[in-house]
């Protein structure tokens, strides 16, 4: 979690700096809908660099640890096979889970650091629907 966190608030800041900088070129001068496709890329490139570090880090590891490292570890911390097996089952499920919460918290970034209101009414909107019986 904090790995994802750290990336997080790494694409915040140069999506936000980015942002600001192409705010205060344009002057109000350019409509946001005729922003041509450059310029969006150069939004988008620190997620997608935090995107493929973490990807490049967690999928070896993940790899790594599903087919080697989950079982011999919770045998050697519990003295049993049976759960043992179960732990490696565990991890294989949870840890391709983190990598796409990896993937989706970066580019959820790009949103919140460029359109906070988007992201805010969003989050408030479901956060009131999961509360309504």
């Amino acid at each position: 979690m904090v790995p994802v966190q750290a990336l997080e608030a790494t694409t915040l800041t140069f999506i936000g700096h980015i942002w600001g900088g192409w705010r205060r070129s344009i002057d109000g001068q350019t409509n946001p809908s005729s922003v041509s496709w450059p310029v969006i890329r150069s939004f988008f490139r620190p997620a997608l660099i935090s995107v493929v570090v973490a990807l490049i880090i967690e999928v070896p590891l993940c790899l790594f640890l599903s087919f080697f490292g989950a079982e011999p570890f919770a045998y050697y911390l519990s003295n049993n096979h049976a759960v043992a097996k179960i732990t490696a089952h565990m991890w294989r499920s949870i840890d391709w889970c983190y990598i796409f919460y990896v993937v989706s918290t970066q580019l959820a970034a790009v949103l919140l650091a460029t359109r906070p209101r988007w992201y805010q009414t969003c989050y408030m909107y479901y956060r009131g629907r999961s509360h309504v019986r």
